[in-house]
């Protein structure tokens, strides 16, 4: 099975064979309104050659049709770009310098795996200013991007259609035979009404709301949803008209051995 070229926080590679399972049988096309690192879609097993991937983060977007298009450019500028710690600072800032907005996609694409690869945790953070601002991580050994995970990449995403807009934009492309799975900002357990402020835009309890709204929408559109989230009473009631399942989901993220361990998610569908 092919994996995603990219470390990602909530990365679902590792849990979609929990959640998969929950998807329907028949369906014409597959949907991802939060397509992140492209994890759940890689690890679906979905059956189609009809599939819509969609996210607001268009520095990862335009990595990933970079290396659908070239990966043997994409991997031999990112693999020539020195690692050193001085090193990732100055290619960090890349991004403050006057008329970066016009560099080419291949340099801005082997940028962001270089980034990614060699930053603390992995993370993907900007600061208000729009600016990368995660710290140097301790290194890495071998290639930032292997030319044969490119190659096996470019080759299993070769008939994505990408796009980079607000989800329900994105979303009015649904038709009746969709299969639509949502990841969306997952809701605070410790501070459920907490507006999760991430890579892009904020998502806060009245945007959880409107999803399910949403949801409904597609539902009566003749569509199949399954939607992750969360496990507590607040997503419980708020997910109570949808079918829902418990799933233990692993955590990576905590630099705490006891912030690692497995936590309740729901999945939840509407057939």
């Amino acid at each position: 099975m092919t994996k995603t070229i990219l470390k990602w926080a909530g990365n679902k590679s590792k849990v979609m064979s929990k959640i998969s399972p929950f998807f329907c049988s028949n369906y014409d096309r597959y949907l991802e309104p939060f397509a992140g690192s492209l994890g759940a879609y890689l690890h679906s097993g979905v059956d189609t050659e009809q599939v819509f991937m969609n996210d607001l983060n268009s520095e990862i977007l335009n990595l990933f049709e970079c290396v659908r298009d070239d990966y043997k450019k994409v991997c031999n500028l990112a693999n020539q770009i020195d690692k050193s710690k001085e090193n990732y600072y100055i290619i960090r800032n890349k991004d403050r310098e006057e008329g970066w907005s016009e560099t080419n996609r291949f340099e801005k694409a082997a940028r962001t795996v270089y980034l990614n690869k060699t930053c603390f945790n992995g993370l993907y953070r900007i600061n208000k200013s729009g600016y990368s601002n995660v710290p140097f991580g301790s290194g890495r050994k071998g290639e930032v991007l292997p030319l044969s995970e490119a190659k096996a990449f470019s080759e299993a995403i070769s008939t994505v259609r990408f796009s980079c807009m607000g989800y329900l934009d994105f979303l009015q492309i649904a038709q009746k035979g969709d299969l639509i799975y949502l990841d969306p900002p997952y809701v605070d357990v410790k501070d459920p009404g907490k507006e999760f402020n991430g890579y892009v835009g904020g998502f806060g309890w009245s945007e959880q709301e409107e999803l399910i709204t949403e949801c409904k929408r597609l539902h009566g559109l003749g569509c199949s949803v399954v939607v992750s989230n969360s496990h507590c009473d607040e997503t419980l009631k708020l997910y109570e008209d949808f079918e829902i399942n418990i799933i233990e989901a692993p955590r990576y993220i905590s630099c705490k051995k006891d912030g690692r361990k497995p936590v309740k998610e729901i999945v939840a569908v509407l057939k």
